[in-house]
């Protein structure tokens, strides 16, 4: 296990406090033009049952925000949750594509496991961490790389693929007993590349030069079949440099 606050399972206990509706609120769900009463009627609809500080100094309840989307961290059911809300001002019309894809990263264990999508939320489980950039440099390191691979391996089986995980460093999270999870499924779309887009994020920390040309290699035939026994030999060259075998 992990040190620290991290479980598999309800989370509750790690929401102090719960805000109720107010201007406040309804400004991070309706970020950046606020107010609106719409979407949080939606979320309630969807069985959230309050929104948790997080010590964000600007918005007591945002766990962050991006171009086209905000996260708050909301409470459903003795568990916390991640609210993934459009943004008013978002170029996306619609959160409904990136729902499907979570729903079957989800079912594949290579997502949190959403309870609701639409146009403008998703509501899903929230796992606090750590990231795979929190790792780095620790002991867990060379398990963190190989779990994130194995949830790399797991969106290729299931023909997602997820181009921000060339930067994978906020992008993957890991539970109490260091199961990897992908997270951030907007860019994502169909094919094979999930395992090349992670260790091409990884190969400066794995090697020099010739790790990287050896890994292209690898990965190129891999990308060709996407088969399991291409990914298992790409594992063993991993794990030499993690220094595992």
């Amino acid at each position: 296990m992990l040190p620290g606050p991290l479980m598999d399972g309800p989370l509750i206990g790690y929401c102090p406090g719960v805000e109720p509706p107010s201007h406040r609120l309804l400004e991070a769900l309706c970020y950046p033009r606020g107010p609106c009463g719409l979407r949080l009627e939606e979320a309630l609809r969807a069985g959230v049952e309050g929104f948790c500080y997080t010590g964000n100094a600007l918005n007591p309840v945002i766990l962050g925000k991006g171009h086209s989307s905000t996260v708050l961290l909301g409470a459903r059911r003795g568990g916390l949750v991640a609210v993934k809300v459009r943004r008013l001002d978002s170029k996306r019309d619609s959160l409904v594509g990136e729902g499907r894809l979570l729903m079957e990263a989800s079912r594949h264990g290579a997502a949190p496991k959403p309870y609701y999508y639409s146009r403008n939320l998703i509501v899903m489980d929230y796992i606090p961490g750590p990231s795979l950039g929190d790792l780095r440099g620790t002991p867990h390191w060379p398990r963190a790389v190989l779990e994130a691979l194995e949830a790399a391996r797991a969106l290729d089986a299931a023909g997602i693929l997820h181009y921000e995980l060339r930067r994978p460093w906020r992008h993957v999270l890991f539970t109490g007993s260091m199961k990897a999870v992908v997270i951030d499924f907007e860019s994502a779309g169909r094919g094979c590349g999930s395992v090349s887009k992670l260790l091409g994020g990884l190969a400066p920390l794995l090697g020099g030069v010739d790790t990287a040309v050896r890994l292209r290699g690898l990965l190129r035939v891999y990308n060709r079949e996407c088969s399991r026994d291409y990914y298992e030999e790409i594992v063993g060259f991993v794990r030499g440099l993690l220094g595992l075998v």
